[in-house]
């Protein structure tokens, strides 16, 4: 159903061929060839699947795989989904300690408490890279996504004012919330506590009179040292690669 692979350019650029650009791409210099028989992404960083989608996946009884390059998953039926709100998670970890050495995510590295790179195949073609609408094409800045338990403590604009909050999937087709909750606060109290237990793992909108809008990944309460989120939305998905560039300090 789909092959996703992670090119890391510290280890596939060339001083003679120049920057790597995945294939297909023509003629493949000797160097990179050899460069891609050596390459494996286990060497700096962990794949799986979130629990979640180790659930999904045996009751469609799909088949997922790691590769060297990353993973594949596939279909032993000729399975089509047909619902638009299934998905796959892949939690990535960097495996590592050298890995901020080598790479460059952009400024503001340090600063990533609290936060994952999140990238999706919603609303992408099949065959593309992972990356936002306006054509990066490396892991940055664009990607990064606060993310929380789905207890979610947000903010309040003005302390101590009880409001209403909207829950919205961002990457959903319903322009009303998945969830609406109302949210008490007493004299003195500075945040909303909110339960999203009930959501599945994703990234959602939240908005309300009292709150700044703000996006948050929901998930991960089990999963420790994840660095990136990729959900693959399965609906219609056909046979097709996924990349993920990362560019080289």
């Amino acid at each position: 159903m789909f092959d996703l692979i992670v090119w890391h350019h510290h280890l596939l650029d060339s001083p003679t061929s120049g920057v790597f650009t995945p294939p297909p791409s023509g003629a493949t210099p000797p160097d990179i060839v050899q460069r891609l028989l050596d390459y494996d992404i286990r060497q700096f960083m962990g794949l799986r699947l979130s629990k979640e989608s180790i659930e999904l996946i045996r009751q469609k009884g799909l088949v997922f795989k790691r590769t060297r390059k990353g993973c594949l998953l596939a279909s032993r039926t000729g399975y089509t989904e047909t619902n638009g709100s299934l998905k796959l998670t892949l939690l990535l970890s960097v495996t590592d300690p050298q890995f901020l050495y080598y790479t460059n995510l952009g400024p503001g590295v340090d600063s990533l408490r609290g936060k994952v790179f999140y990238l999706t195949n919603k609303g992408m073609l099949t065959v593309d890279t992972l990356s936002d609408t306006v054509g990066n094409t490396y892991l940055g800045n664009i990607h990064r996504k606060s993310h929380s338990s789905r207890i979610v403590r947000l903010p309040q604009l003005a302390p101590g004012t009880p409001s209403s909050v909207e829950v919205y999937d961002v990457n959903g087709s319903s322009i009303t919330p998945v969830l609406t909750l109302e949210a008490p606060s007493g004299p003195g109290q500075t945040e909303y506590e909110l339960d999203c237990r009930p959501l599945p793992e994703g990234l959602y909108r939240f908005e309300s009179a009292n709150l700044a809008t703000e996006e948050r990944y929901l998930g991960l309460e089990d999963e420790g040292g994840v660095f990136c989120v990729v959900q693959i939305y399965l609906e219609n998905l056909s046979n097709g690669v996924y990349d993920i560039r990362i560019a080289k300090s």
